[in-house]
């Protein structure tokens, strides 16, 4: 099965998109803060990471994908952006491979991100320059 690591600091969110992952057989890992991004992700080394912009204790998810990225932590991982700001989505340059406003999301997580996550494993990863964004 594959691993997501799901970064969201607003708790009923954060249920509601995991149940939504899990019902698509996704093993779900939570974290709130770009520490606990870092902590988790290097514990569990998830298939997928999906991050708020902004988290608890004013950290940013997409900082702590950034610093995954530099340090080559990232190949062959799919990273999503997610903010209720359409303006985050230029947070997200550079590191994530897709953005989506929090707004649009809903119920349906778990099959856009089945979806997306099939469309990265098809596409040449190594090559990837996250310009999906």
């Amino acid at each position: 099965m594959t691993t997501i690591l799901l970064a969201e600091d607003d708790l009923s969110l954060r249920k509601k998109y995991e149940d939504s992952l899990k019902k698509e057989n996704f093993i779900v890992i939570l974290a709130c803060t770009a520490e606990e991004i870092l902590e988790k992700f290097r514990c569990h080394r998830p298939e997928i990471i999906i991050s708020d912009t902004v988290l608890a204790n004013e950290t940013y998810g997409n900082e702590a994908c950034e610093e995954l990225h530099r340090k080559g932590e990232l190949e062959n991982k799919l990273v999503i952006g997610i903010s209720s700001s359409a303006q985050s989505r230029n947070s997200w340059y550079g590191v994530a491979y897709a953005f989506y406003n929090k707004n649009f999301l809903g119920d349906e997580i778990g099959k856009i991100i089945r979806s997306e996550y099939e469309s990265y494993l098809t596409t040449s990863r190594k090559s990837l320059s996250f310009t999906k964004v």
